[in-house]
């Protein structure tokens, strides 16, 4: 009895291919989810947000609509910031300088789009909620934040603890940011992944590649923790073994899951064809796993070769932590890091050939997804520095630099979008969670009149 009083309270009545799209789109069972098979023909009943704390003027519905994505603006910032603080080709001391300002203005807009996440989720939760669980890229783009905190960590070790001012305190704050967001990104990645199989919006079909931020993160973890091994100051080698080790942990994770994204998202372009246009910018994303993967491999081994030869646990027989292990581990992950280096301009080709596809056919409109071309573009141009150091090749040192200008090129043109979006409004302000469900039982109603008469 109490339930079926519970079920009197559900005034939000509409059909679920109202809310998932894809259902109407997906009519055979042999290609469909079980999630979907489940949905087909039936209702979605559950309680307004009018009962909850919800958005009633138009302050509000930016901050309901406010998604993780803006944090791509930092991971790009931050990303610029530590090629320049790297051993860049044809370096002067300017890049340095432009390195720490790009860590302060990293720093600044992760704090700000912080507050207004957090204000979101504690002002609106019931809203912040619903707009996860029914939008797999908003969900998938909370893999962003963590990244951003790893690429502070890193920035930390090579523009702080490296100043005369600084020193080993500092060394301790990125050891521990980063011990924090390898933690955050981990948990970030279970939690994405086991919700897409829980709710079934990741279809074969329409996947998007903002699913790639997970492994992209884990990798990013086993980069930045072999950037604090190697720039930090004072960095002792019981400090940075376990650093060293659990950074492989996490960038197996992010090898192996992303070997099985690749795999489902390539059948999903075989079978269904490239993203809608405004998701286009996104295969760039695809860039960010391998090419993050090539970049930690060579860093990490780089760390390991240092690193081993000084670390000897009291009392053991270990024959592992010696510098000739170090040493072969830094071979083979150069041997494994231009195989996926490989691999990866492939997957750059075909996302240009996305990209050039939009602006071809003129269907081009700004939208945030085109801040998904810079971060993992540095992955790529991450990846050439470590090889063209590596082998003190000039051609692979001009490559870098040729690609970081274009990265750079991309970054200021997504400045300009985005400032003029927020100007013109066309970023900020949304439609509040309340109009969307009125908008959604107006088309149920309007629905339900259309069947009616074609039965009559």
């Amino acid at each position: 009895m109490a339930h079926k009083q519970r079920e009197h309270d559900y005034d939000f009545d509409v059909p679920w291919q109202l809310i998932d799209g894809d259902i109407a789109h997906a009519p055979h069972d042999d290609e469909d989810s079980e999630q979907h098979k489940n949905r087909r023909n039936q209702r979605l009943q559950k309680r307004s947000i009018r009962h909850y704390r919800h958005a009633t003027g138009k302050w509000g519905a930016a901050l309901e609509s406010f998604k993780p994505i803006w944090f791509a603006i930092a991971i790009s910032t931050g990303g610029l910031g530590l090629i320049l603080a790297s051993p860049f080709p044809y370096s002067a001391p300017w890049q340095l300088r432009l390195a720490s300002v790009l860590y302060v203005f990293e720093i600044v807009l992760f704090t700000l789009f912080s507050a207004l996440t957090l204000a979101r989720w504690i002002i609106y939760p019931h809203v912040a909620v619903r707009r996860a669980l029914s939008d797999p890229d908003e969900l998938c783009s909370y893999a962003i934040p963590p990244i951003v905190l790893l690429t502070i960590s890193a920035l930390t070790a090579t523009q702080v603890s490296t100043t005369v001012w600084g020193g080993h305190a500092f060394t301790l704050v990125a050891y521990v940011l980063w011990w924090i967001g390898m933690f955050w990104m981990f948990m970030t990645g279970v939690v994405v992944i086991v919700t897409c199989i829980y709710t079934g919006n990741q279809m074969d079909r329409t996947m998007t590649p903002v699913l790639f931020m997970a492994p992209v993160g884990l990798a990013t973890a086993g980069v930045e923790a072999g950037n604090i091994a190697n720039n930090a100051a004072e960095l002792s080698a019981r400090l940075a073994i376990p650093l060293i080790v659990v950074a492989y942990f996490v960038v197996g994770i992010a090898l192996f899951m992303g070997i099985i994204l690749y795999t489902l998202f390539f059948h999903r372009l075989l079978a269904a064809g490239l993203n809608p246009p405004a998701q286009r910018a996104g295969l760039f994303i695809l860039i960010g796993a391998a090419g993050q993967l090539s970049s930690a491999f060579q860093i990490l081994g780089k760390a390991a070769s240092t690193y081993f030869g000084q670390y000897k646990p009291q009392a053991t027989s270990a024959t592992f932590w010696d510098q000739q292990a170090g040493n072969g581990i830094d071979y083979s992950g150069l041997l494994i890091a231009l195989l996926l280096l490989g691999f990866d301009y492939f997957t750059f080709c075909l996302a240009v050939v996305g990209v050039v596809d939009v602006f071809v056919k003129k269907q081009f409109s700004y939208t945030l997804t085109w801040w998904s071309v810079v971060f993992p573009t540095v992955t790529l141009v991450t990846a050439w520095l470590q090889l063209g150091n590596s082998m003190d090749s000039p051609a692979f040192r001009g490559l870098t630099a040729a690609l970081y200008m274009f990265v750079v090129l991309v970054y200021l043109l997504n400045w300009v979008g985005t400032i003029r979006g927020i100007i013109t409004g066309d970023l900020i302000w949304a439609k509040s969670e309340l109009q969307r469900e009125d908008g959604m039982m107006k088309k149920a109603k309007d629905m339900e009149k259309t069947r009616g008469s074609e039965e009559v």
